[in-house]
């Protein structure tokens, strides 16, 4: 038998640059936020099957796991451990802090201070010695650090960088290894 191999395939899409919706076909009005004349053509490149993310094992080879949903599975060192924010309110909605290995998607309207309450987490958790990497796709790394510096959020042991493309921060990711990653905004990030 010979051997097949897998061709990239490319199709458009059109994103409104608003929002992010999506739709095969260009809108005049975006249905999910309302914007006129916000869509975008988008061309996606279909990577090849062996590309990507993987089904069977993570990112450093080792199979996934899933665990029942009994009490002998739950820890109570695993229970306890959460990494606090030094921000009270903060930690207080999340439960006591940042769970490690936790997804947090931190939501609201522009404007609203999210950049701001995340700058002021990177330093309570820096301060801490948590290493953090902070990844912005909306402003530089200069814009970044500026902001920073007039908020008084500096930490030896926070990294800031600028990236839109996943595989990049994925790179950085592993270059710098983390304990927190934080990517904002998520809707700017692209694979």
């Amino acid at each position: 038998m010979g051997k097949t191999t897998s061709k990239s395939k490319s199709k458009s899409i059109f994103v409104c640059q608003s929002c992010g919706a999506q739709s095969p076909k260009w809108q005049g009005r975006c249905n999910d936020c309302g914007e006129w004349n916000s869509f975008q053509e988008e061309t996606i490149v279909k990577q090849d099957d062996r590309r990507g993310w993987s089904i069977s094992e993570n990112d450093n080879g080792t199979p996934l796991e899933a665990k029942r949903l009994v009490e002998e599975n739950i820890t109570a060192e695993n229970a306890a451990h959460r990494m606090s924010t030094k921000i009270l309110e903060l930690d207080r909605t999340l439960g006591g802090g940042v769970v490690p290995g936790s997804f947090i998607l931190l939501g609201g309207d522009p404007g609203i201070g999210k950049s701001t309450l995340l700058l002021q987490m990177t330093k309570g958790l820096g301060d801490q010695g948590h290493s953090v990497l902070y990844v912005s796709g909306e402003e530089s790394v200069q814009q970044t650090m500026m902001r920073a510096q007039r908020l008084k959020t500096m930490s030896e042991n926070v990294f800031i960088g600028a990236e839109s493309n996943l595989e990049n921060i994925f790179q950085l990711t592993k270059k710098i290894n983390p304990k927190v990653l934080i990517v904002d905004s998520i809707q700017t990030v692209y694979l």
